[in-house]
């Protein structure tokens, strides 16, 4: 069942802040893709395959409704995989990312791919 508090989450300043850094790092870096997924009580981001892990698990559910949000996917929906993709305007140049969502026992997962 849908829990509106990740959308509810989504606009926090925090949650906002973090997903600019992480979508910066993987645009900046040339990485491929971005994955956001919970494991064990925690909430891992992958980039490639470097792993870090974040402080705050709780922000899942913002971090991936606002992403939802951006690719113009539905919030609501997560016992389905979704997909969607939003541009961003980094140093004069537009980079497209696509966003996928992948729903799993542990909760709502998220993989961000960077496409062209």
């Amino acid at each position: 069942m849908y829990d509106d508090d990740g959308l509810e989450h989504a606009e926090e300043p925090a949650i906002r802040k973090l997903l600019h850094l992480l979508l910066l790092l993987m645009i900046k870096n040339e990485y491929g893709e971005l994955g956001i997924k919970p494991i064990e009580g925690k909430l891992q981001v992958t980039v490639d395959f470097d792993d870090l892990v974040a402080p705050e698990p709780s922000m899942l559910a913002g971090i991936v409704d606002r992403l939802k949000v951006m690719a113009g996917l539905e919030p609501e929906i997560t016992y389905r995989e979704q997909s969607g993709r939003f541009d961003l305007s980094v140093n004069d140049s537009v980079v497209w990312l696509r966003v996928t969502t992948l729903p799993s026992d542990d909760g709502e997962g998220v993989l961000v791919t960077r496409e062209g």
